[in-house]
């Protein structure tokens, strides 16, 4: 097993020992959905473009389940830092129940549901046809994504990332083989075409909830817990919305601003759409060892927040910020030297690599201030406040990307490259707004929110 008491002992080997399984955990993730697109390809354009189009609806409900496990991971934490084993019990199985609960509602009224979602996209009617079968049959499987997640997020509290990259690792492997399958049919059966995929991922995602349930059971989270644990008290299920639900919208807001990126690319044609969506991509890959930081940040800051050790709250966000920032230095190089090349690896269109190269250019300036911005809303998790990564969302994603862009497009004529301009006043003026508001939280919750290098003079310790 991979608990760890995250209260004791040197932070360095702490925040290595839960970041690096995550960032494995997270590449496991995204080379799963490329094995997805991979195969839809092979089936017709058709199909590739229902799965897009379907993705961004079914991660709408998931994130709910998203900001479950996160809220849950949390409250968790706290409970087991502040030494109330009986209280993370609660927490932790009034989740996992929750989340079944949860995952079989939003299941049904997604598949119910899907037709008309997908209509309002406005999608051509093969593409439409397509992604409404494959949806609805993915919808059944939600309860399995949203239970995996709480489990993971019943793990993770406990210092255990090493589980979710060792399930979606197998989950990723799995789906190479078992995609084909049930696409084309094998051993007497026949095949479900585009359906297979979503198919493949149902079962799979079930194993993967069922892995991470059985390791979460063993732990000292959910010892002793039974069945009517699963139902939570009135005060615990209040407790896990208190949390969980700014986590859910965050991510729901973070998918309304790339919307919203896509509404400022639209007059500038096709390679220009086409080309951020693939530099996004990029970006993305360059950002997964600062992600898996802010995953690593929000149980040690849970369990020595609920221990009351405020000094090290704030030597490990100190060594954690340290960290990213020099990630974030090396992502920019890597997206500022070879913006051009990385783009080129997953198109051809000279103008959508053009396009790509001049985003990645500019998110090589941005790199920092997302990494920093990624470690105060893991912090702000960790001290229970959750609702400032809220706020934080809705001026970055909403507000500063609706003014910025259409101000230097409309306004001053940039063309284009206004739309980067403007992304990069929303990103930095975001980053003003995150580090003044976790001046002020740190101030109310810890006592200040000050670096304090006293765990780099001693080692790391």
């Amino acid at each position: 097993m991979s608990e760890r008491d995250l209260t004791r002992g040197p932070l360095g080997p702490h925040l290595v020992a839960l970041a690096g399984p995550a960032a494995f955990g997270m590449l496991f993730t995204t080379l799963y959905n490329v094995v997805d697109t991979f195969y839809a390809g092979w089936i017709s354009t058709e199909a590739q473009a229902g799965l897009a189009l379907s993705f961004s609806i079914f991660m709408l409900l998931v994130s709910l389940g998203f900001g479950l496990s996160q809220g849950a991971s949390a409250l968790i934490g706290g409970a087991l830092g502040a030494g109330r084993p009986e209280a993370a019990r609660a927490y932790a199985a009034g989740a996992l129940g929750l989340a079944a609960l949860l995952g079989a509602a939003l299941g049904l009224a997604g598949a119910l549901l899907a037709g008309p979602a997908l209509a309002l996209l406005g999608a051509e009617p093969a593409v439409l046809a397509a992604a409404e079968s494959y949806l609805k049959l993915l919808f059944l499987g939600l309860p399995g994504f949203l239970v995996g997640f709480t489990a993971n997020g019943v793990l993770t509290a406990q210092g255990d990332t090493s589980a979710n990259r060792n399930a979606q690792a197998a989950a990723f492997l799995a789906n190479i083989g078992l995609n084909p399958l049930l696409i084309y049919g094998a051993f007497g059966l026949s095949g479900l075409g585009f359906d297979g995929i979503a198919a493949s991922t149902i079962l799979i995602q079930a194993a993967v909830a069922l892995f991470l349930l059985s390791r979460a059971r063993r732990t000292r989270a959910l010892r002793g817990a039974g069945w009517r644990d699963a139902s939570p008290a009135r005060a615990i299920f209040l407790a896990l919305l208190r949390q969980g639900l700014p986590a859910s919208l965050t991510m729901l807001v973070m998918m309304a601003g790339g919307l919203i990126m896509q509404a400022h690319l639209q007059p500038f044609g096709a390679a220009a759409v086409a080309g951020f969506g693939v530099a996004f991509r990029v970006e993305q890959l360059i950002l997964l060892p600062i992600l898996s930081l802010s995953i690593a940040l929000m149980p040690l800051t849970a369990q020595s927040f609920g221990a009351g050790d405020h000094d090290r709250v704030r030597q490990t966000a100190t060594l954690a910020a340290l960290a990213a920032l020099g990630l974030s230095l090396a992502g920019s190089v890597l997206l500022g030297l070879f913006g051009a090349a990385l783009t080129g690896l997953f198109t051809g269109d000279a103008a959508a690599i053009a396009s790509g190269a001049a985003y990645l250019r500019a998110a090589a300036l941005m790199t920092p201030a997302y990494a920093l911005m990624f470690l105060v809303t893991a912090f702000f998790q960790g001290v229970r406040r959750p609702v400032w990564s809220v706020v934080i969302g809705l001026y970055r994603q909403i507000f500063a990307l609706l003014l910025f862009p259409a101000l230097f497009v409309s306004g001053l004529g940039w063309g284009l490259a206004g739309v980067w301009a403007g992304l990069f006043a929303a990103v930095w003026s975001g980053f003003a707004l995150s580090m003044l508001l976790a001046v002020i939280v740190g101030h109310r919750a810890i006592g200040g929110f000050r670096p304090d290098f006293s765990a780099l003079r001693r080692g790391g310790a």
